[in-house]
């Protein structure tokens, strides 16, 4: 179905309605190189008609996206709104048959009870469809990403734990070997890493550990349950460095993109470790952080003291008791069974 009309046309394609402003007046009105309009029939939601005479000519609304009895624009306004197209008397016949069809449309649409989808309305509707098609994109990679991130999470920690499992069997302490599996590059380190129990108190375990350099010497950075440790094993000599978590009182790290430095502040005293892999330096400096904030944490309040009543005298009560009696609150009977009891505690 096509109906050519005078400020555009209307035509039926498949389930799409195409509107084009070609004709000399819509060319004036919309401008020569308007691309045509494309509207789902599921968009269609109602329409309007203003009959046309041999003395006014007539105009069809369409509509879209849910609109339901909308009132015509008036004759001036007609011509240049995006949703109307004007027809003379003699296209009527053919506009006319359009707009019962475009009512039992609308009533399909209406009967489903489906949502009613946004139809474009020009070069800036054209461009708000393009960008929210970017977004939806964006988005997808967005989620992509994240899946991605996901599956190489899951793969480090398959690593980490396979690599953990080759250091135990090597003679690794478990601890020792599941903070070693995490380490970007123990490069230089294996040997404090293979002595490290040796200098590790009873009960204490290695949470982290980091390859670095303090002051002259390269070896391991090692955090535990109590201390910041960094021990040196030479061929000749060896040496640690330790750090109580309760004297730490902060600990920085910054750098570049590849190394940074740790700075630990301690009994009032500063120590910088340098040479580290950045993210090696961050995780540690993070952890040393926490076990601070741990220990600093208030401890709980004792219970407060409730002071125990001195204990009773059995006699002043038995005397308590025989003034009651005197002066006639206690009954005889009850005087003796309550002299009783008293007697049967002392």
């Amino acid at each position: 179905m096509r109906c050519e009309g005078f400020t555009g046309n209307i035509t039926v394609d498949g389930h799409t309605l195409v509107v084009d402003r070609d004709t000399r007046i819509g060319r004036i009105t919309f401008g020569k190189n308007l691309e045509p309009r494309r509207i789902p029939l599921r968009a269609v939601s109602g329409a309007a008609l203003s009959p046309a005479t041999r003395l006014t000519n007539g105009a069809v609304l369409l509509m879209l996206g849910g609109a339901r009895d909308l009132p015509m624009p008036g004759a001036s306004k007609q011509a240049s709104h995006p949703d109307v197209v004007v027809f003379t008397h003699k296209q009527r016949h053919s506009f006319e048959e359009l707009h019962r069809w475009l009512l039992t449309v609308a009533a399909t649409n209406h009967n489903l009870g489906q949502g009613f989808p946004q139809a474009p309305t020009g070069p800036v509707a054209r461009l708000e469809a393009k960008t929210a098609a970017l977004r939806q994109r964006a988005d997808e990679l967005e989620l992509e990403r994240q899946q991605l991130l996901d599956d190489r999470g899951e793969a480090r920690v398959e690593a980490e734990k396979s690599k953990a499992a080759k250091l135990e069997e090597s003679g690794l302490r478990p601890d020792i070997a599941a903070a070693a599996a995490r380490v970007g590059s123990t490069f230089g380190g294996k040997r404090e890493i293979n002595h490290l129990h040796e200098h590790l108190l009873p009960g204490e375990t290695v949470e982290h550990l980091a390859k670095g350099k303090y002051e002259s010497e390269l070896g391991i950075v090692a955090l535990t349950n109590q201390r910041l440790l960094f021990v040196y094993h030479g061929v000749i000599r060896s040496r640690t460095e330790d750090f109580p978590i309760p004297v730490i009182s902060s600990v920085q790290s910054k750098g570049g993109f590849v190394f940074s430095e740790m700075t630990i502040h301690a009994s009032g005293n500063r120590a910088v470790i340098g040479e580290m892999l950045a993210a090696d330096a961050a995780a540690i400096t993070d952890a040393v952080r926490r076990k601070i904030a741990e220990f600093r944490q208030p401890s709980p309040a004792p219970p407060a003291f409730s002071p125990v009543p001195p204990p009773v005298d059995p006699v002043d009560q038995i005397k308590r008791l025989a003034e009651l009696r005197d002066a006639g609150i206690l009954s005889e009977s009850e005087f003796e069974t309550k002299k009783q009891e008293l007697l049967g505690r002392m």
